[in-house]
């Protein structure tokens, strides 16, 4: 798990992780970068990501919001799709 900082610079993110105690990585975006690098998606959001390729290719962005049966079904298409196709 990974977090951005939408808007907010390095500074505001050590002071946000320190002061909620968050352990995951959290990447400043003080210019929104990755954020419409990622089609403005809302948050939060689950992207599916493929580590074997350099770099690593975003396979699928995932609605988070939906119920947990529709989005686990929504990964296990997702995941099967790309499966199929390597």
């Amino acid at each position: 798990m990974i977090g951005i900082g939408l808007g907010n610079n390095s500074k505001e993110v050590t002071y946000f992780k320190k002061y909620f105690n968050v352990s995951f990585p959290i990447i400043p975006d003080p210019d929104y970068k990755i954020h419409k690098a990622l089609n403005e998606t809302r948050t939060p959001l689950l992207a599916i990501i493929d580590k074997r390729t350099n770099p690593y290719k975003i396979l699928t962005i995932l609605d988070f919001t939906k119920e947990p049966e529709i989005l686990l079904k929504d990964i296990k298409t997702h995941l099967l799709k790309y499966k199929s196709e390597n």
